[in-house]
């Protein structure tokens, strides 16, 4: 369960380990493509950070990232 001072926390901390997390979920929802860990890391920088600048606008309510934003972040090249 997440709690408010669960979501105050993380949202203080250092993104590194949350954006990490995105990328690989991004490079395995791709079907795990070879030599896109860079556009994987940007596009997982750019949810964590709309993420957390809702969540901080919006404390009370959790917001989980659409497929759709992801697609249009990562577009195969």
């Amino acid at each position: 369960m997440k709690t408010r001072e669960h979501r105050e926390t993380r949202l203080r901390g250092d993104p590194t380990e949350e954006i990490r997390r995105e990328a690989y979920r991004l490079w395995q929802q791709e079907g795990c493509p070879p030599g896109r860990e860079l556009d994987h890391w940007l596009a997982a920088q750019e949810l964590v950070k709309h993420r957390r600048h809702h969540a901080h606008a919006n404390p009370d309510e959790e917001r989980e990232p659409t497929v759709r934003i992801t697609e249009q972040l990562v577009t195969p090249t």
